[in-house]
């Protein structure tokens, strides 16, 4: 319950910046937290909602398990490292299966020659 309080309130932190950051602004003058977000957010959105629903499902097979099969799932339940290593995997695997989204967008750095966009500093 604890790693998935952790996955849902990164997903909803990674998510409250949406609601307050304007779309329109495609040219950046510099680096800043606007352009990073954009950039990659949709990756980090994406790896936290995979992880919360498949501790979720996780969860959910145990409980089913410990109901109709008590006997047989004794030592695992008292195990807490068997729980853990679940927990770990969930986390790593969905990051990865994530890695490409990381990878769908690109800064690039263009000269300006018009005073079209002046420098701000």
């Amino acid at each position: 319950m604890k790693a998935l309080a952790v996955s849902d309130l990164i997903l909803c932190a990674s998510l409250l910046p949406h609601g307050f950051l304007l779309h329109d602004c495609i040219v950046h003058v510099r680096r800043s937290f606007h352009l990073i977000y954009w950039l990659y957010s949709g990756a980090v959105i994406n790896t936290f909602i995979l992880t919360s629903t498949w501790l979720t499902v996780t969860m959910a097979v145990g409980r089913y398990l410990a109901v109709s099969r008590p006997f047989h799932l004794k030592p695992l339940m008292d195990d807490l490292r068997s729980t853990r290593w679940t927990i770990i995997a969930i986390f790593v695997v969905s990051f990865l299966v994530n890695v490409p989204r990381f990878f769908e967008n690109a800064v690039q750095s263009i000269p300006c020659q018009s005073s079209y966009f002046p420098l701000r500093r």
